[in-house]
């Protein structure tokens, strides 16, 4: 989980830590005759903010704050799968007893 956050920070300068883990994402990519660009195995991690504004590095084409229901809207350009990660931090955060 440390690497989540190292890469969260160098992708984003948003600094965390990371709490949970959450799940895998797989990112596949195939060009126009459906052969394989590439595949990313991703792991969302549920994490405590610490600091930080994101600013999209060298990996990250945007990096900023939304509101989640503009994510779940539809309306928002987002990565692939990125609502269903959404939908599973919430229900952790609802089974989180502060």
């Amino acid at each position: 989980m440390d690497a989540a956050a190292r890469e969260l920070r160098e992708e984003t300068g948003v600094v965390a830590k990371p709490l949970k883990y959450l799940t895998n994402v797989d990112v596949i990519v195939r060009n126009e005759k459906k052969n394989l660009r590439y595949h990313f195995l991703l792991a969302a991690v549920w994490c405590q903010y610490l600091s930080g504004e994101p600013i999209a590095q060298d990996d990250v084409s945007e990096a900023e704050w939304h509101p989640i229901s503009s994510v779940m809207s539809g309306n928002l350009r987002c990565s692939e799968q990125v609502d269903t990660v959404v939908q599973i931090a919430e229900k952790h955060e609802r089974s989180l007893s502060y």
